[in-house]
């Protein structure tokens, strides 16, 4: 640990006395590499033009360890409230915003034409589920909270079902995503507020010693992007809890 500060302190020298351009490494998991990252890059480019972030994917656990050896800067991380986990003692967590959970239905289903729906409607569905991981995690959470045992199929392992429109689509089943994870509009499947569900916390981890400003810019620019996406969830909630049942993400 000792080596790992007197390295941020020369890197953090370096970057003031302008003898190094500006350089983050940002770990992410996986939809937040694909949805928030380039989000990130493109306001650094504007804000920074000198400030390069480079990116990896990595998951919360894998994120927290580079971290700690001094191989990562920052990372965009996720939590449920079903499954808190600490930070190491050295590190930090910065919320950047809580993203709601859909429910992905094929289009002709019945309850396609709902603006949004409650787990135990869907009681009597097959339901598609991660082989293990975060994304396997929240569906047994939600059905053990609402009290339903319902026929499953199983989807790929990780913490995201990344599949999971495709699957629906070819009649496997219905689905669950937070938004970062509904890839593409599409005509074939439906996504639905389901009521409920556990939000998913989306965050920026970093060590509590970080001193380097390059790093500290790219935090607070992230929590600029989170704020505007938390912003941007309430908005659709309320527009949607305002309107009567209807076609809605």
């Amino acid at each position: 640990m000792i080596l790992g500060r007197i390295s941020l302190a020369e890197a953090a020298l370096a970057e003031l006395a302008g003898t190094r351009r500006r350089h983050v490494r940002l770990g992410a998991f996986l939809t937040a590499l694909a949805h928030l990252a380039p989000e990130l890059k493109a306001r650094a480019e504007r804000r920074y033009p000198d400030l390069l972030v480079d990116t990896e994917l990595l998951d919360r656990t894998a994120a927290m360890e580079r971290l700690l050896a001094d191989e990562l800067d920052l990372a965009i991380v996720h939590e449920h409230d079903f499954n808190r986990i600490a930070p190491p003692p050295e590190g930090v967590i910065s919320k950047l915003f809580d993203e709601p959970l859909r429910v992905i239905l094929p289009a002709g289903h019945p309850l396609a034409h709902r603006r949004e729906l409650h787990a135990r409607e869907l009681a009597d569905e097959t339901w598609i589920q991660a082989r293990e991981g975060t994304a396997a995690q929240v569906l047994d959470h939600l059905w053990k909270t609402t009290g339903i045992s319902p026929t499953v199929v199983r989807g790929s392992r990780g913490d995201e079902l990344m599949e999971a429109q495709g699957l629906v689509a070819a009649g496997l089943g219905i689905a669950i995503s937070h938004l970062l994870g509904i890839w593409a509009s599409r005509t074939d499947v439906v996504v639905r507020r389901l009521v409920g569900g556990p939000q998913r916390h989306v965050q920026a981890a970093l060590l509590k010693q970080q001193r380097k400003p390059a790093v500290l810019a790219t935090l607070k620019l992230l929590e600029e992007l989170g704020a505007e996406r938390g912003d941007r969830y309430n908005a659709q909630r309320a527009v949607a809890e305002a309107r009567p049942p209807g076609p809605s993400l």
